[in-house]
């Protein structure tokens, strides 16, 4: 059954089907890519190790996000009736080859975290609400997701209904090139670095918001590697909202950080030139505190969390005119001595930010006809 069928639903079935597609449907092919396709949100190898379901007046659909359709037995439910949709969403690590070791579970649930966030900021860009919420993961082959569609606007603080996310951009670049992943040389303006921390902030719906419900948001800590960004010192930054710049940049230590992190880094300056980007977003959390406090759902949940903040940064970048490209692969006690990590935080997720040499050659997926669009 296609998934157009669900543009049936009252009020905001249309805007649901342009929700799920830009957030699961693959936006672009690279021919000289031997890993396709891709799509809003990252993933390693392009395994798409995340499965979307939906959930519609007690019925169960699988989503088939290549075909755009719904994979399930009997008649969808009378459209007429229906409120809200849920969307589930379960994850493989199988799908990656053994050769990654542990790092299938972390890449995994790092992924469900974007996923969620994609699929959370194409639903505000369409006009939807948006309740997230996790499962109890007891393992990572049973983490789930869940996140709840209704046409409830909510009111902006002068009492008038708006949109309250920026539309989903359908372009974005890897930063690759024959000689691997660089930047472009030239400085970046500061007023690109404080856009996108403004951007990045997680919207109202988002797993990586609302502290007071999921306690291991609060433990998640960000600090940037700053090189090369005019008006702002070389070094390392904490990000710090309560902080008297209004951008939220704390400096800690002056210096060259993207040179401290490129011998962190898992890749050789050859094939990826972590000293020549602009920024390193470094997330940090604090671990063992998690997993005494939430029990065995504690770090996956935090990866969760984690990699939910990945995708608001990733998809503010891409707004800009940046390429972010998440990384798993650092040594994880240089990384948090490169960014002067707190005592009891442990480096989770590394972001690789820059502007690109040069356009990626690609095709690009948009239907033209499609007004829907931005």
């Amino acid at each position: 059954m296609a998934l157009s069928a669900l543009a049936d639903i009252p009020s905001f079935g249309p805007a649901l089907v342009r929700a799920l597609t830009a957030a699961l449907a693959p936006r672009r092919w690279e021919p000289w890519n031997a890993h396709n396709d891709h799509r809003a949100y990252p993933s390693p190898r392009c395994a798409y190790l995340a499965d979307t379901a939906l959930r519609i007046a007690g019925q169960r659909w699988a989503v088939d996000p290549v075909r755009l359709r719904l994979e399930g037995e009997g008649q969808l439910p009378r459209l007429s009736a229906v409120s809200s949709v849920t969307v589930e969403l379960t994850v493989d690590p199988g799908r990656l080859s053994e050769g990654y070791g542990t790092l299938r579970e972390a890449l995994t649930l790092l992924e469900a975290g974007h996923l969620s966030s994609a699929l959370v900021e194409a639903g505000l860009a369409a006009g939807l609400a948006v309740r997230t919420s996790v499962g109890g993961t007891g393992g990572t082959s049973d983490a789930m997701v869940e996140l709840t569609f209704t046409q409830e606007l909510r009111p902006s603080p002068d009492g008038s209904t708006v949109r309250p996310w920026r539309q989903v951009a359908p372009v974005r670049s890897g930063a690759l090139g024959p000689r691997g992943l660089s930047a472009d040389p030239r400085p970046l303006a500061a007023e690109l670095l404080h856009r996108l921390i403004r951007d990045s902030r997680p919207p109202v719906g988002s797993l990586a918001r609302t502290p007071a419900d999921r306690p291991g948001v609060a433990r998640l800590r960000h600090r940037l590697a700053v090189r090369g960004v005019t008006g702002i010192h070389d070094g390392v930054h904490r990000l710090d909202g309560a902080s008297a710049d209004s951008h939220g940049l704390v400096l800690l230590q002056r210096g060259p950080a993207t040179e401290w992190l490129q011998s962190a880094s898992g890749f050789g300056p050859a094939e990826v030139d972590v000293t020549g980007l602009n920024l390193v977003w470094v997330m940090t959390g604090e671990v063992d505190a998690t997993v005494r406090q939430e029990g065995a759902d504690g770090y996956p949940n935090l990866l969760l969390t984690a990699g939910a903040a990945a995708q608001h940064v990733c998809s503010a970048a891409a707004a800009s005119g940046l390429f972010c490209r998440p990384v798993r692969n650092f040594d994880e006690a240089e990384t948090e001595a490169a960014v002067l990590a707190g005592a009891g935080e442990d480096a989770v997720y590394m972001l690789l930010i820059g502007r690109p040499r040069a356009l990626d050659f690609c095709y690009d997926l948009t239907d033209p006809e499609d007004p829907t669009w931005p």
